[in-house]
């Protein structure tokens, strides 16, 4: 009876609306806030922005102004100024994981490292047993339509076949792709390779359109073959290039200058 007398009570204890309470007795407003409260256990749906503004760092997962000892789940864009993840999943086909920033005068770096011992770090993109035939690819981009990428390309895929590929695409023209060496001592770096913008490859030379295949210093091979054999100089002046080599199957020709040729006999034994 007791209990009952006491919520007769707050029913008849006027209350002025405020905020987000619509009631207007006690007892309605206490009901009301309670379906609106944030409560310490149960499942609860939480509309509106929300903002902590303590400015507690976070060192662990168990430290800074929010702490939550399971996942995370967020279906919208997610923002963080600084984000320190010991795993992070993004999982739909519609979703992406972006890394950016606003602002052109500092530094965007994402950092794979650890904080102590020195275990393995690796880097993986997509997953290690593949559905399908799609492609996974890792892009470096130039700007918004020039990129370099690297890519691993499954059974009908882009190939056709299982491969990997190093690829750059350009707006209107093809980019090279280049390795370098540097050393760090003197800033000092050389061209090792070139694979240059009409698909020849340089290796320590400067750009060529014309040969496939342009080395600056000395070959070794445990053989050499043609593909087919030359077509031999028409006279001994005929158009040349100093340097030129041409075998047939009588003589081997050599341009000792610019549309100037020498040969020697080939014979049988």
């Amino acid at each position: 009876m007791g209990n009952f007398i006491d919520a007769l009570k707050a029913l008849c204890i006027s209350f002025s609306a405020t905020g987000n309470i619509a009631a207007t007795n006690v007892q309605a407003a206490i009901a009301e806030l309670d379906t609106k409260a944030v409560h310490t256990t149960g499942n609860e749906s939480i509309a509106g922005n929300k903002t902590f503004s303590s400015a507690t760092a976070s060192t662990s997962t168990t430290t800074g102004a929010v702490v939550v000892t399971g996942g995370i789940g967020v279906s919208g864009n997610s923002y963080f100024g600084t984000l320190l993840a010991t795993a992070l999943n993004v999982g739909s086909s519609s979703t992406k994981l972006q890394i950016s920033s606003s602002d052109a005068s500092s530094l965007l770096t994402a950092n794979l490292g650890r904080s102590s011992g020195n275990g393995n770090i690796k880097l993986l993109i997509g997953n290690q047993n593949p559905i399908g035939t799609n492609e996974n690819e890792l892009r470096l981009y130039k700007d918004n339509a020039e990129y370099f990428t690297i890519l691993g390309a499954r059974a009908a895929g882009v190939s056709g076949v299982e491969e990997y590929q190093l690829k750059s695409y350009g707006s209107s023209s093809k980019i090279p792709i280049r390795f370098k060496l540097f050393q760090n001592s003197d800033s000092s770096f050389i061209d090792s390779l070139v694979l240059n913008s009409t698909g020849n490859i340089l290796i320590g030379a400067t750009e060529d359109n014309v040969n496939k295949l342009q080395v600056s210093g000395s070959i070794k091979a445990s053989q050499f073959r043609l593909s087919a054999l030359n077509t031999a100089p028409t006279s001994a002046t005929d158009t040349g290039t100093a340097g030129e080599i041409r075998i047939d199957a009588n003589f081997i020709y050599v341009c000792t200058a610019n549309n100037t040729w020498k040969r020697t006999a080939l014979t049988s034994w």
